[in-house]
């Protein structure tokens, strides 16, 4: 298999983290709140993510950010702010 020098994207990036707090979290926790995130976009050091419903978005804007970002320093080597929004048609 080639070597590839290419810069592990954002996206790439959320996986790891999603990855990460499923192992740090509760696997009831994990399902409720985590396993639907999507990120949608990122740019200007703000990460956008879709959560498949309110109660999940409301859950990470206020009580999962401030992990979920310290989980994205790790990862990333780098401040990243993150936008919880909400979006139909996100896959649970």
């Amino acid at each position: 298999m080639a070597e590839t020098t290419k810069p592990a994207t954002m996206r790439e990036m959320f996986e790891q983290v999603r990855g990460d707090l499923r192992m740090m979290l509760d696997p009831q926790a994990w399902n409720l709140w985590i396993s639907g995130l999507q990120p949608v976009s990122y740019g200007q050091g703000v990460l956008v993510v879709a959560a498949p419903n309110e109660s999940a978005r409301e859950w990470c804007e206020t009580r999962g950010d401030r992990l979920i970002r310290r989980e994205l320093r790790r990862a990333t080597d780098r401040d990243v702010q993150v936008q919880y929004v909400l979006q139909a048609g996100v896959p649970c």
